[in-house]
């Protein structure tokens, strides 16, 4: 688990909520807090779609930050800051075999997520890495590689941080 620091929230924002760069990730959750708390679960609700509509999830559990994005924008935009808020993204699973076979990893873990918490409060955002595995292990080479990942994500997508 790695912390990263968001040093332009501005540009990072505008990163998160407007732009597409972190549409393929999962929400597995959004809290935002401006005068009032706003909590979405991610979890899809097959319920709702229809067969056409539940084939072209693809087996997904969460929703796409993509989907989610323009409500939590509408959430936060304004004339004041919110006053918090923390997304949980879920590595989308096309990506998390992407890592695997490009780190060497394919077949060492039973991964059940590989989670990016966004965490705002008092004035400062965090990136604060995090792994679910299914069964326990000492072996923290896959929390590594997703800890380089980040930073490496971050760092091409031109958002600027500092790791504490």
């Amino acid at each position: 688990m790695v912390s990263y620091k968001i040093t332009d929230i501005k540009t990072f924002t505008t990163a998160l909520f407007i732009k597409e760069i972190f549409d393929r990730f999962l929400v597995c959750e959004a809290v935002i807090q401006t005068s009032n708390r706003f909590h979405i679960d991610g979890k899809l609700q097959l319920e709702y779609f229809n067969d056409v509509e539940k084939e072209e999830l693809d087996n997904l559990e969460y929703s796409l930050w993509k989907q989610l994005r323009p409500t939590c924008f509408h959430l936060i935009k304004g004339t004041k800051l919110p006053l918090s808020f923390k997304i949980v993204l879920k590595l989308h699973p096309t990506n998390v075999e992407k890592l695997l076979h490009q780190t060497g990893l394919i077949g060492r873990f039973d991964i059940d997520s590989l989670l990016l918490n966004i965490i705002y409060r008092d004035g400062e955002i965090h990136c604060v890495t995090g792994t679910s595995l299914k069964e326990f292990t000492l072996d923290k080479s896959l929390e590594k590689e997703w800890d380089n990942m980040v930073g490496k994500f971050l760092k091409h997508s031109q958002l600027d941080f500092e790791e504490v």
